[in-house]
């Protein structure tokens, strides 16, 4: 199947559109063994003319988009007593993941993040190598928000990590 169009819409205010398509779809249909087909007549290629009209009214307050001032004063340095304390939490919480994922695997256990097996197989040095990958792209996240005034999303980062490995701690630790 091959669908080819093209459409104008027109809007005479921000809440009121105004549409015109066409489309052309091209079918092929095919003969099967036996005397079945899909769909069930002819062979070869058909075509499915469709001309469309309509018109529509949006609600709700129409959103004015304004650029991110790169260069306005920030509301806080980066590196401040909150975000400290979340990357530290985060960091241990990532070490009791690591430690627990350690005892696991020395008792005969295995790991379960697919994208964690590489590392996890060359014992504590690759752990330490993931960790490492893992807490420099966090940090860029969050620079990256900090740096684009998103400081809510900026803080959420480190907690849903944290999260995370909390969660996975715990679950090493009831399966040792």
């Amino acid at each position: 199947m091959v669908e080819t169009g093209a459409g104008v819409e027109y809007s005479p205010s921000p809440r009121v559109h105004l549409r015109v398509e066409t489309d052309e779809v091209l079918i092929k249909y095919h003969m099967f063994a036996g005397g079945l087909c899909y769909p069930c007549y002819g062979s070869g290629w058909t075509t499915n003319d469709e001309v469309k009209a309509g018109a529509y009214w949006s609600i709700g307050k129409p959103i004015g988009w304004t650029p991110v001032n790169l260069h306005a004063k920030l509301n806080h340095r980066f590196f401040d007593t909150i975000n400290i304390a979340l990357l530290t939490a985060d960091a241990l919480s990532q070490t009791a993941d690591d430690i627990t994922t350690a005892r696991n695997l020395h008792a005969g256990g295995q790991e379960g993040n697919p994208f964690s097996r590489p590392f996890v197989r060359n014992g504590w040095p690759g752990m330490t190598g993931q960790a490492t990958l893992w807490e420099c792209g966090k940090v860029g996240l969050m620079y990256g928000a900090h740096r684009l005034h998103l400081h809510w999303l900026e803080r959420v980062v480190p907690l849903f990590d944290m999260y995370g490995h909390a969660t996975m701690a715990n679950k090493n630790a009831q399966q040792e």
